[in-house]
């Protein structure tokens, strides 16, 4: 039996969480893991798991795309790699930022190939409080993301375009999603994993 191999494996250093338009998951999300095993050979069938269980700073939607398997008990996103070795993902859910919060400095999403820990990303989300009131991406989100980029230390949840730090360039990508409305009714009616 071949093992996936961490070292040639693909795995992205952040994973965005976004919302929906009109029931439709926002495709700036979509990211692919690359699973490969010794000898660089791609393997296929293998069951991909995406463990948010540590990351306090985001909320799963109960409801997932149809590619996806998710087990809400247990905070984990799962999918299987196809013939080249590759499984698309497009996690739907909302942060966690109700302003005030320091948030995680580093909050990371473990994943797994057949039981294989492949590394760690950083999930940002777009809809920065979850709002219940009004899901999706909209103006309470902006005074959150404002709140951290003012608080003067790093907080990943808010880190858009991934550079390590917070700042203009994590605004505009804000705004190009707030104004694109790619992710602005947020969850599916079946509302958040508990």
């Amino acid at each position: 039996m071949c093992l996936p191999d961490p070292s040639i494996c693909s795995v992205p250093t952040f994973i965005p969480v976004v919302g929906t338009q009109g029931g439709v998951p926002d495709p700036t999300g979509l990211f692919s893991i690359l699973v490969r095993g010794y000898g660089d050979v791609p393997m296929s069938g293998v069951l991909v798991s995406l463990d948010f269980s540590n990351v306090k700073d985001v909320r799963l939607c109960s409801t997932q795309p149809a590619m996806e398997m998710l087990d809400c008990a247990y905070h984990m996103i799962r999918g299987i790699t196809d013939a080249q070795g590759k499984v698309d993902f497009l996690v739907l859910g909302a942060g966690r930022n109700r302003g005030g919060d320091p948030g995680d400095s580093h909050a990371n999403v473990v994943v797994y190939a057949d039981g294989v820990r492949l590394g760690e990303a950083s999930a940002t989300a777009v809809d920065e409080n979850g709002a219940i009131t009004s899901p999706g991406v909209e103006a309470s989100d902006l005074s959150a993301l404002v709140r951290d980029i003012g608080l003067g230390t790093y907080v990943v949840r808010s880190d858009f375009n991934r550079d390590g730090g917070l700042g203009g360039a994590d605004l505009s990508v804000w705004l190009a999603s707030y104004s694109g409305a790619r992710s602005r009714t947020g969850c599916p009616s079946s509302g958040f994993c508990p």
